[in-house]
């Protein structure tokens, strides 16, 4: 069973560093065979057709999805992982290990499936994220606006309400992701409501096939932009994919990484990719810098 893990003679604690931005790297988060179990009951119950592609090589399926729902229904496994990542103790180990001085409340807006409404939006979910857009119906499409407009409303209240008592509200929304051929990200920092992101790797992959995080330096006297010029960079550190393995680090204006090419002809990488994201406003390390906004499209 997936827990959170506190500090004893056998847990391997995290590493932490603050070059070339606040990171840590925790091994053993999870055990060999919960990542194996969890990347066998996912690949059981999910299709092609209900991943999204992207970036060439990477197909990921989001935790608001009526597909996660309907895989952590099916997996006790996933469901507990759920819970893991979705508790109090999660964010404020992360916190610890990262110095994060904002007051944070979780608001599920996009992944609370309780109650009249929410029944009805995972109704209006399941009639629309199974479709291509182009091919969606006049139906659909108005199904989508107006689920978009639905989260759009409650995300904005859910803030509000939260901020007037001096916190951040927010909401931990993630994917679970296959990584393939083809997969590769530039060097970049995230989106602008994202304070904390992190990854865990289900699976090991060999290290000649890339696929590894690659952690970057911005050049000095150049000003931060949220995608730089590679020229400006120098590559600092570089964390292949290990089992089992958790890696987060605060999302700054110089918090800069890449993911190397994948070139293996058979390599699958398994991965979660998620962030502590805010319902409303910026990352304050980011607010006097270049914007970049946070995609909520995808989880709607």
């Amino acid at each position: 069973m997936v827990s959170i893990k506190t500090p004893t003679a056998t847990t391997v604690t995290p590493f932490t560093a603050v070059e070339p931005f606040p990171f840590l790297i925790w091994q053993q988060f999870l055990s060999r065979a919960e990542c194996d179990q969890l990347v066998h009951e996912a690949e059981s119950n999910l299709a092609g057709s209900q991943r999204r592609t992207v970036m060439g090589g990477r197909a990921l399926v989001p935790n608001t999805s009526v597909t996660f729902q309907e895989l952590i229904n099916r997996s006790p496994a996933w469901a507990q992982l759920v819970t893991t990542l979705s508790s109090p103790e999660f964010l404020e180990q992360l916190g610890v290990h990262l110095k994060l001085e904002s007051r944070y409340v979780l608001r599920p807006v996009f992944t609370s499936v309780g109650g009249r409404l929410n029944n009805m939006i995972q109704r209006m979910r399941s009639t629309t994220q199974q479709t291509q857009l182009a091919n969606a119906t006049p139906s659909q499409l108005l199904s989508l606006a107006a689920l978009r407009l639905t989260f759009l409303v409650r995300r904005y209240l859910s803030a509000i309400v939260t901020r007037l008592s001096g916190r951040v509200a927010y909401e931990l929304l993630y994917d679970y992701s296959l990584a393939r051929q083809g997969y590769v990200r530039e060097i970049h920092r995230d989106s602008d409501a994202r304070d904390i992101v992190f990854l865990l790797y289900l699976n090991s992959t060999p290290q000649e096939d890339g696929g590894s995080l690659q952690l970057h330096r911005l050049r000095e006297g150049v000003s931060p932009l949220p995608r730089p010029n590679p020229d400006d960079c120098s590559l600092i550190t570089s964390i292949a994919p290990e089992i089992g393995t958790l890696v987060a680090f605060r999302n700054t204006s110089r918090s800069y990484h890449s993911v190397e090419l994948v070139t293996g002809d058979s390599t699958q990488r398994h991965f979660i990719y998620g962030a502590v994201t805010r319902l409303l406003g910026r990352n304050r390390s980011l607010r006097r810098q270049s914007r970049l906004g946070t995609d909520w499209r995808v989880y709607t």
